[in-house]
């Protein structure tokens, strides 16, 4: 990534979500995605490949996001867009100055 970002570049406001555990009543616990924040960042769709699996459609990392640098991301977070969901696979500092964040995500979606 080059030193100077374009702030222009970050137009799609995005939601993310992070996961906990909640008891279900019955004994067993069941996911629950609790939203952290929302954020404008920039979204790019990049080559992928996918699989159904269990009625799930999964992909290989099928986005690259950048974003100004914030310490509430973290792995197996989700972005979320218009009822699109993107799984935070790895995240790095592209130019290592601190200022901004580069997510590789997989777009994850129900089967239908």
């Amino acid at each position: 990534m080059s030193a100077v970002l374009d702030p222009g570049s970050l137009g799609t406001r995005v939601e993310l979500y992070s996961q906990s555990m909640v008891a279900d009543g019955y004994g067993g616990y069941e996911p629950q995605w609790n939203l952290v924040s929302a954020f404008q960042v920039r979204l790019e769709p990049v080559a992928g490949f996918s699989a159904t699996l269990a009625r799930t459609l999964e992909a290989g990392v099928t986005h690259k996001v950048t974003l100004r640098s914030r310490a509430d991301v973290a792995t197996a977070m989700e972005l979320r867009k218009a009822g699109r969901r993107f799984e935070i696979v790895t995240m790095r500092d592209p130019d290592e100055t601190g200022r901004y964040l580069q997510l590789d995500c997989r777009e994850v979606q129900q089967a239908g």
